[in-house]
């Protein structure tokens, strides 16, 4: 993780390695992760943002967590839209907070949902 002077992250990178060259399979063996997600919706500039926090209090890691959010009333995604994260990797007792940034029409004025899901579900 690379950081300014001030704690703040600037890169934040994460890489699973094989023993044997191009053969990840030993990732379909990981035991299931259970996350915790929060959100709440805001407005920044005209544009909606729903600010989620995802925790893994317990367990194995969470590996490649994808977030994705979509509209309640007919569970399309919200898209266009710009993710400042996804595809993450948290370990026993890591959370992170991610934006996500569309534009506020594609609610309908209605309210969204999220699916949060690492690869070992």
């Amino acid at each position: 993780m690379l950081r300014d002077e001030q704690g703040k992250t600037l890169s934040d990178n994460f890489y699973w390695r094989s023993n044997k060259e191009s053969d990840y399979t030993a990732l379909n063996t990981l035991r299931s992760a259970r996350l915790y997600s929060t959100s709440r919706l805001t407005n920044r500039g005209g544009k909606a943002v729903i600010e989620v926090n995802v925790s893994n209090p317990a367990g194995p890691v969470a590996f490649a967590i994808h977030v994705q959010a979509v509209r309640e009333s007919d569970g399309e995604r919200l898209l266009p839209a710009l993710m400042d994260d996804n595809y993450f990797t948290l370990f026993k007792g890591e959370h992170k907070t991610i934006d996500i940034t569309f534009d506020a029409s594609l609610l309908n004025s209605g309210s969204y949902k999220l699916i949060v899901e690492p690869y070992n579900k």
